[in-house]
């Protein structure tokens, strides 16, 4: 079996995650090459990070996508590359992969330790928008965010709905976990801000189901649900990785079931 890991030569992080991979690779015996963006690969696998360099790969083989963790904001490890957390899908992103198996309880119970099952009644509580980066690959267009402010504005009320810019787009003042303290709701078209959401017990409305999320969300800004989060948990468990995981060849014991399905 052959691996190609494609980079874009002016991103260091993904430089640092296909690395890590590789080494992940070589644990397993299996032949791996960093290539450039537009290089011929000529692999059994192609592993790629982001979904917007799939236009650059062979879709006649899989495709493992690399892109940033669920959780990294929560856990305050930005210091350290090596104990980042990073997502892993198929084909297409996130909810979207085309294969998701794999559940693992306790590996759940150690990675969302700090997570908060309260789910208050908070009837006069904030509702949460949050935005996506202008050009996500998952987006839609820039007029969403303005449109869901304006139904929600109407049916809870102006004076309850805020509005959270993408922090590559506005750096708010507050973090994402302090605003959910007095949270109803958090609505968005597929941000992992949503995850954050849910491990503090605020129920999501998402709209997308490319987001990691969407398993446990709502679709309608008038529905406030749900439902029980640990076989999702469990389930985003075996999907995210630190870069240690990944060097040790833990992540690939995990996501080979991908590559065999996707395979045959």
């Amino acid at each position: 079996m052959k691996a190609a890991l494609r980079v874009h030569s002016q991103a260091p992080h993904q430089f640092a995650a296909m690395k890590a991979m590789q080494d992940g690779f070589k644990k397993h015996g299996i032949e791996s090459r960093i290539v450039g963006r537009h290089e011929k690969a000529n692999a059994d696998l192609e592993v790629i990070w982001s979904a917007r360099q799939l236009d650059a790969v062979d879709k006649r083989v899989p495709v493992l996508i690399l892109e940033c963790g669920y959780i990294n904001s929560r856990t305050g490890i930005y210091k350290d590359d090596r104990l980042r957390y990073v997502s892993f899908s198929w084909n297409e992103l996130h909810g979207l992969s085309h294969w998701q198996d794999g559940l693992d309880y306790s590996r759940a119970a150690s990675m969302f330790s700090a997570a908060r099952w309260h789910f208050d009644d908070r009837s006069q509580g904030k509702i949460i928008v949050a935005g996506q980066v202008t050009g996500d690959y998952c987006a839609p267009s820039l007029g969403w965010t303005a449109k869901i402010i304006t139904e929600a504005s109407k049916f809870y009320g102006v004076d309850r709905v805020v509005h959270r810019p993408h922090p590559l787009e506005q750096r708010s003042q507050q973090t994402l976990v302090s605003q959910l303290e007095s949270a109803y709701m958090l609505i968005t078209w597929s941000s992992t801000a949503a995850v954050e959401a849910v491990l503090e017990g605020v129920p999501v409305c998402v709209f997308s189901r490319g987001s990691i999320a969407y398993p446990v969300a709502s679709n309608d800004i008038k529905v406030r649900a749900m439902p029980d989060p640990n076989p999702w948990l469990a389930n985003i468990a075996c999907r995210q990785f630190t870069h240690r995981e990944m060097e040790s060849g833990m992540a690939w014991d995990y996501q080979r079931g991908g590559y065999d399905a996707l395979s045959t």
